[in-house]
């Protein structure tokens, strides 16, 4: 059966013109009826009306809304602004998409959104208020979605970074990286000027060590010495797997007394590991190149000479036999 409630007196009816007569509209049975939640507040902060919507929406009954006043359900970080708009209202002006929290029966909140019309004259305000809730946590499911996707793809997106410059062997970067990091590196340097090093090693015998015991040893034999030059290089060198048994570090900022301190601890690094098939000894060149400030025309030709002489001093240490390191600038005077 339907509940009336008691509308003020002047907005119960209105007569509107139908057929050549004039029939009263009964606006009380609308406002109950509304799906919407409908609402008549007064000047003086309290709720006059609400209808059953507004009531089924919040789990208050009609008195427990009426008895104090509005503001009191709303959320406390909400209230400033409602009494703003509730001035607003007073001084005449309507509002229109305004959102706040209003607290349920049972403790939670949900957020409405308000069109409200002043009426003129009364000190009346008729409202209708929108259930957004549903809306708003819908969305916010879907931007935690998308906020996680986000990161998925960020991490997947490293990840592929990460392998386009990295040998999958080795851990140190591949070739290509390498070369990259030598032109950003070498750029740098010659504005700034300074000194750079370069250090080229690779396995003695490794052919013969492949063919005793299997490319699978050998497998394991590069990917530890990459993680031994990893474990002794700096964050700002770059070691890279230059070619099969081949490996390359550039030195930024590395005078040639510093390149051969680094060289001789890779050295001892590589001599004391235990291997596990059988001892394991590496071959080192040395180059080093220093870089006039604002030079930059010598870029090419200082980039190019600096790995033309390392793997020069490489070869001599090989063919030589020496087991320790070799400077590109000692291999000429010999």
């Amino acid at each position: 059966m339907l509940r009336r409630r008691v509308l003020p007196s002047d907005i119960r009816t209105i007569g509107y013109p139908h057929r050549g007569g004039i029939v009263d509209f009964d606006y009380e049975e609308f406002f109950e009826q509304a799906m919407e939640m409908l609402c008549i507040a007064g000047g003086d902060g309290y709720l006059k009306h609400v209808n059953a919507a507004f009531e089924r929406a919040l789990g208050w009954s009609r008195e427990e809304l009426l008895a104090r006043p509005f503001v009191e359900f709303v959320h406390p970080d909400d209230v400033d602004d409602t009494r703003r708009e509730t001035e607003c209202l007073a001084a005449g002006r309507p509002t229109y998409g305004f959102e706040n929290r209003w607290r349920c029966h049972n403790g939670r909140y949900k957020v409405l959104r308000w069109t409200a019309v002043p009426r003129t004259g009364s000190g009346l305000v008729i409202a209708v208020a929108h259930d957004i809730t549903d809306d708003i946590e819908a969305f916010s499911t879907l931007a935690m979605q998308i906020d996680a996707l986000e990161k998925r793809l960020k991490v997947s997106h490293q990840r592929l970074e990460h392998l386009a410059v990295t040998d999958p062997l080795t851990g140190v970067r591949n070739r290509r990286a390498f070369e990259d990091a030598l032109q950003m590196i070498g750029r740098m340097a010659s504005r700034a000027g300074g000194w750079m090093s370069l250090v080229v090693l690779d396995v003695d015998r490794f052919k013969r060590f492949n063919d005793r015991f299997g490319h699978a040893a050998g497998d394991e034999v590069l990917s530890e010495l990459g993680r031994l030059i990893l474990e002794i290089a700096r964050r700002s060198d770059v070691a890279a797997r230059f070619e099969e048994e081949e490996f390359a570090v550039l030195l930024p900022d590395t005078p040639a007394s510093g390149a051969m301190n680094f060289a001789e601890r890779l050295l001892r690094q590589v001599h004391t590991h235990s291997w596990g098939y059988a001892h394991i000894s590496i071959s080192v060149g040395v180059a080093t190149v220093e870089f006039v400030p604002g030079e930059t025309a010598r870029l090419k030709w200082n980039l190019g000479k600096i790995v033309s002489d390392a793997q020069r001093a490489l070869r001599f240490a090989k063919d030589t036999h020496r087991k320790v390191p070799v400077h590109a600038a000692d291999a000429e005077r010999e």
